[in-house]
């Protein structure tokens, strides 16, 4: 018997039509399973994101406006390990970079395809990161500076040092030649 495994989708967007649709569509995927529907302003959010355990959570940013960085780390403080995937219409660098700050593993047009919207979610839970071409170059460039500008701030113990080859001692003979010169 094979034992098909499949990922848990929360989808967050005020638009219900959409969220429909793209659960009806979906339900014809074997891996893929739209766990539960909300919209951004929910009340029962947390409680839902608790409930459902959801490996993704396909988020519209865009709907939460200026709280967008703040409310998905809060959606990624309730489930730490879900990948967050942010559904928008938006191609403004400046909000892709605040939401990969924020935890957003992957940006999806909403002009997109359903089946790059599938392959992106399959990629999120993969542990990969998904952005456009034409919004990848700033987030890696603001993550990249963000790194430079706020150094590792992990304890001494929980640093991962990188591993240097040991110096081989020098030969009895050379360090006397080397002594009398």
């Amino acid at each position: 018997m094979v034992q098909v495994t499949y990922v848990r989708l929360l989808l967050i967007d005020d638009h219900q039509l959409l969220t429909e649709a793209v659960a009806h569509c979906l339900c014809a995927s074997a891996d893929l399973w739209v766990a539960a529907r909300c919209t951004t302003d929910d009340p029962n959010l947390a409680e839902v994101v608790a409930q459902v355990h959801p490996d993704v959570i396909a988020v519209d940013v865009e709907q939460l406006g200026a709280e967008a960085g703040a409310a998905t780390a809060r959606l990624a403080a309730a489930a730490p390990a879900a990948r967050i995937v942010a559904l928008t219409d938006s191609r403004d660098p400046r909000k892709a970079v605040a939401a990969a700050r924020a935890g957003v593993v992957a940006w999806v047009p909403k002009q997109s395809q359903l089946v790059d919207f599938v392959a992106t979610v399959h990629a999120a839970h993969s542990g990969h990161a998904v952005f456009p071409p034409d919004l990848l170059g700033a987030v890696l460039r603001e993550l990249r500076a963000d790194a430079h500008r706020f150094p590792c701030r992990m304890s001494p113990a929980r640093r991962v040092v990188p591993h240097l080859p040991q110096r081989r001692p020098v030969q009895p003979a050379l360090r006397a030649r080397h002594e009398h010169r």
